[in-house]
């Protein structure tokens, strides 16, 4: 089998190449035809002089990623073939003249049926979090840029599969811009691809490797899917899986880590907010990070039934702002803590218009899981803390996209008019298997004793070292002189050097609409 893997800024994500690296090489062992893809260059310029790891298009990043690149392909097997995306492009390009007016009709653009700008938008949502940036002729300078990248990497990878024929492609994520245009292009053609990530396991200096075949590990059909079939599949006696599943809901509530990183670490055990008044009837709404999943587009887009979650929480005040027997409290998530975008921002000013919502800041120490027991209903736009009610027997109301949409675990709304008579509703807590099978697929540490799941060559897990008071991340597999502390202060060294020596070539754009 002739099988082409793909990665580009080692800035950006240095435990992709490893990931992707460690899979090659098993792949090569077995007898396959590997090829691996990188960046490079073409009429003197870099393919991609703005990318994940460069927002900003600085020459010497490139050169420091050119560098460390180099050395982390070198310890690959000589079997495996390295090309270069500068190979595949046949032509300077023309100039495209991209027709947009908002940041909606720039994530709408498409280019031969690759979503170009919803990648585009995927990449600057990723390096600036502002989900509406406003189009002005200098920040069109810089999106235009980004499309104009966009073509470049589709018609590349129309000639990658067309003249290298190959009977799969693996990457990492393909969310961003680098890889995403590849991925679509994948699907268009009919070529299988395999989407890897990484896991945590039961040993804190191994993750795994997770694969998501023909589909980004964000499509939510596909995701309630692999959760599902990880429970049935799963050797473990019912008691053992219900342990583990359990642990998810127990640690998360107990501020410990289960998964992800502890939002709640800050805030006190059991405190309300002052104004709790037990006799109406009280609503939580807890919001998410919304820009982690903004420009994903799929399901995420095609079930919501607001452009933002703003919109659905003005629009239930707004319809509940005369009945003084309801009381909304809206949990503020805490990853928004550091965002001074309005679609955090504003928040803060609903309760100057509507008498019956109390807004807790994302840094308040109320306690979101006091909260969440004392209320009567939850009401979430695709939160885990959808799932996490329902799990602690709360009635949900789910007015967005989430892993758990499909799970019949939650009241759904398939109208807005629905959703007033639903908050009004004496709602029953729905029960269901999917709930502890949510948190099975996070907690089943014990997958990864499977070693073909982790790293077999190269350990691509990071480490954490201090240079000059300030922390430097590396990965364990890639080494100077046999020494990766040499290696990662090298490359340290080289990024802020060669960083500050030459100038950026945009200026990442920061205004909203």
């Amino acid at each position: 089998m002739k099988v082409l893997f793909y990665s580009t800024c080692i800035l950006y994500n240095k435990i992709a190449y490893g990931v992707l690296s460690d899979e090659a090489q098993k792949m090569a062992n077995q007898g396959h035809e590997v090829y691996f893809l990188t960046c490079g260059k073409r009429f003197g310029k870099h393919i991609m002089n703005c990318c994940s790891g460069n927002p900003q298009a600085n020459k010497g990043l490139c050169i420091t990623c050119e560098f460390w690149n180099s050395k982390a392909l070198s310890v690959l097997d000589k079997r495996i073939k390295r090309i270069s995306l500068a190979d595949y492009i046949k032509d300077k390009k023309k100039k495209t003249e991209w027709n947009y007016t908002s940041s909606k009709e720039l994530r709408s653009t498409t280019y031969r049926d690759a979503n170009i700008g919803l990648a585009t938008m995927s990449f600057y949502i990723d390096s600036t979090r502002n989900l509406h940036p406003k189009i002005t002729s200098e920040s069109k300078l810089y999106f235009d840029n980004l499309l104009d990248q966009g073509h470049t990497l589709t018609n590349a990878s129309i000639n990658i599969l067309s003249e290298l024929k190959p009977d799969k492609v693996l990457l990492f994520n393909g969310r961003l811009l680098e890889t995403r245009v590849l991925f679509d292009t994948c699907k268009n053609l009919n070529v299988p691809i395999d989407v890897l990530e990484v896991h945590p396991s039961n040993n804190p200096n191994k993750s795994f490797k997770v694969v998501f075949e023909n589909n980004l590990p964000h499509n939510i059909k596909y995701r309630h899917k692999v959760i599902t079939e990880k429970w049935d599949n799963s050797p473990l006696d019912e008691d053992e899986k219900r342990e583990i599943a359990d642990s998810f809901f127990i640690k998360r509530r107990e501020k410990k880590p289960a998964g992800d990183k502890v939002y709640t670490a800050h805030q006190e055990f059991g405190l309300l907010p002052k104004d709790w008044d037990n006799s109406k009837h009280n609503i939580a709404i807890f919001n998410s990070s919304e820009d982690e999943f903004a420009a994903v587009g799929g399901d995420f887009d095609k079930l919501a039934l607001f452009e933002s979650q703003i919109e659905g929480i003005n629009f239930i005040l707004d319809n509940f702002k005369e009945n003084t027997d309801y009381h909304f409290y809206l949990r503020v998530h805490p990853n928004l803590s550091k965002i001074g975008y309005k679609y955090h921002t504003d928040l803060y000013k609903l309760s100057d218009r509507f008498p019956n919502v109390t807004v807790i800041p994302a840094t308040d120490k109320i306690d979101t899981y006091a909260l969440m027991d004392a209320a009567e209903k939850v009401i979430v736009f695709g939160s885990t803390m959808g799932v996490e009610a329902a799990y602690w027997q709360k009635p949900v109301i789910l007015l967005g996209a989430s892993l758990y949409y499909y799970a019949d675990i939650c009241h759904i709304p398939k109208t807005k008019e629905e959703i007033v008579p639903l908050i009004k509703s004496a709602l029953e807590p729905k029960e269901n298997l999917f709930i502890r099978k949510f948190g099975y697929y996070i907690m089943d540490f014990k997958r990864a004793t499977f070693e073909e799941q982790m790293y077999q060559y190269f350990a691509y897990t990071t480490y954490t070292i201090s240079i000059g008071g300030l922390k430097a991340h590396g990965v364990n597999y890639q080494k100077l002189l046999g020494s990766k502390k040499l290696f990662l202060f090298t490359v340290s060294a080289m990024r802020l050097i060669l960083g500050k020596l030459y100038k950026d070539k945009y200026i990442l754009p920061l205004e909203e609409e």
